[in-house]
């Protein structure tokens, strides 16, 4: 019986901050499938502290952020 090892992403590119928490970020990222050894991209909303990384959601919808997000360009 095989086990998933634990999930790691690899980050590709910064979409998104937070106005009011810089702290906050929507990060593009990728993970790679183990099984079939392809690379799954999704947008992640991360709260960085320093060498520390908290995820907050998993999977973002931007189309639904409201106005405290700005785009970075």
């Amino acid at each position: 019986m095989k086990i998933d090892p634990q999930t790691q992403y690899h980050n590709v590119e910064i979409k998104y901050f937070n106005k009011k928490n810089k702290f906050e970020l929507i990060i593009k990222q990728y993970r790679v499938n183990w099984k079939t050894n392809k690379k799954i991209y999704q947008e992640n909303m991360v709260y960085d502290i320093g060498p520390f990384r908290y995820f907050k959601e998993f999977d973002v919808d931007t189309t639904k952020l409201n106005n405290d997000w700005e785009k970075i360009k």
